[in-house]
């Protein structure tokens, strides 16, 4: 198999790579590690608590951002990896009361949030312009392995030696990535990055994405896009069980689909030797997100589900590799850590608003006319981002490439 030529052009990224890849595998096995440490002492209850305390720090998007563009960042890249091992590890060895493992997950939430926006906006510092797509594509391809591969592992893990040694692998995993990240050159911030304080810094950033219209339409519409897809997160349970008649194993399938196909579309862009239009990508990825939807809407036998889940799955990879490589081709240097965290802030918000749409979709409608209406709207909203960027093009109020 041919490496991408980033990896071997850039040693500097091909350091950070190997540490996302360590990283998220460990994520991956604590995630999962942490469900059922909720699970078996407090049932359905316990699971949602633990999942919100994962959520909650993540809406400290702009914050985050903001510290990422005032400081070194490979610093605090290794701040945030290590951090995250000393706090599961504690987790770990010292068994402590559910409030307090809440607390530390919480806090490790947090991290994750700050470590987030450094790791995208390093990647111009890193990697030569032609090659950021594929840059992007590698990091996504990293991402995905933690629900790939982290989750085969974390239940083997479980299932083998415990809980506890689970979460002391994802210990170990922080302690190797930040061994690998130790390679990465120094990242300070750009010149101008500290000329204003904190919550100034954080209202710039606020008043940046207001005021650009690239920014501005790419942040509305991941929320929308994240709103209208979040729904099958939910839906695919029931389609699987009341509309395909399958049980937990038809369910897992179709995940395990959702994820191949994230992994495909990461694996093909970053094996592209020239670079696409990121603006006309994430067109691509909306509209095959809707198609996705809507083939999994209408399916009735598990093959055609399992189509519509792997559509659906390379459309979120290309999706994110493209917005991603856009920002960081229009959006100047100094302001990349504070776009960052507010494309993250708008995801996590979308993602709660689809909770309670599809809640509310489901018992109206059914768990596959409810993916058959979020496809459709997805499309719809595919069609006008794609009539927003085409104007911007056509006006010229989308940035200059940076």
């Amino acid at each position: 198999m041919r490496i991408p030529d980033v990896l071997v052009d850039s040693p500097a990224f091909r350091w950070l790579w190997a540490s996302r890849v360590v990283s998220f595998t460990g994520d991956g096995v604590a995630n999962l590690a942490l469900v059922l440490l909720a699970a078996d002492l407090y049932g359905p209850p316990g699971v949602s608590i633990m999942l919100l305390a994962q959520s909650l720090p993540r809406f400290l998007g702009p914050l985050a951002g903001a510290i990422v563009d005032r400081v070194e960042q490979r610093g605090l890249m290794l701040v945030c990896e290590l951090g995250q091992a000393i706090l599961v590890a504690t987790i770990a060895l010292a068994t402590p009361p559910f409030a307090v493992t809440l607390a530390l997950v919480a806090a490790m939430s947090a991290l994750v949030a700050l470590f987030a926006p450094a790791g995208r906006s390093a990647v111009p510092a890193l990697v030569a312009p032609d090659q950021r797509l594929s840059a992007n594509a590698l990091l996504g391809l990293a991402f995905n392995l933690e629900v790939a591969l982290g989750g085969l592992l974390g239940g083997a893990l479980v299932a083998a030696v415990g809980v506890q040694a689970a979460l002391l692998a994802d210990a170990a995993s922080f302690v190797g990535s930040a061994l690998l990240l130790s390679r990465v050159p120094r990242l300070p911030p750009q010149p101008d990055a500290r000329a204003e304080g904190l919550a100034r810094a954080v209202a710039g950033g606020v008043a940046y994405a207001r005021r650009d219209p690239l920014v501005r339409t790419l942040v509305l519409a991941t929320v929308a896009l994240v709103m209208l897809a979040g729904v099958d997160n939910v839906a695919i349970v029931f389609v699987a069980r009341d509309v395909l008649g399958g049980g937990p194993g038809t369910f897992g399938l179709l995940v395990a689909v959702f994820g191949a196909g994230m992994i495909a579309a990461s694996a093909v862009l970053a094996l592209r030797r020239a670079s696409a239009d990121p603006m006309r990508l994430t067109v691509v990825g909306f509209a095959a997100t809707g198609a996705g939807l809507v083939i999994t809407g209408l399916a009735r036998v598990l093959p055609v589900a399992a189509v519509g889940q792997a559509v659906g799955g390379a459309a979120n990879g290309i999706e994110n590799i493209a917005a991603d490589t856009l920002i960081q081709e229009r959006v100047p240097r100094h302001l990349l850590g504070r776009v960052f965290g507010l494309m993250n802030m708008g995801a996590q918000v979308g993602q709660v608003v689809a909770l309670g749409l599809a809640a509310g979709m489901l018992a109206v409608m059914g768990p596959g006319t409810a993916m058959l209406v979020a496809g459709v709207a997805t499309l719809g909203l595919s069609v006008v981002l794609a009539l927003v960027l085409r104007r911007m093009v056509v006006t010229g109020g989308s940035p200059h490439p940076r």
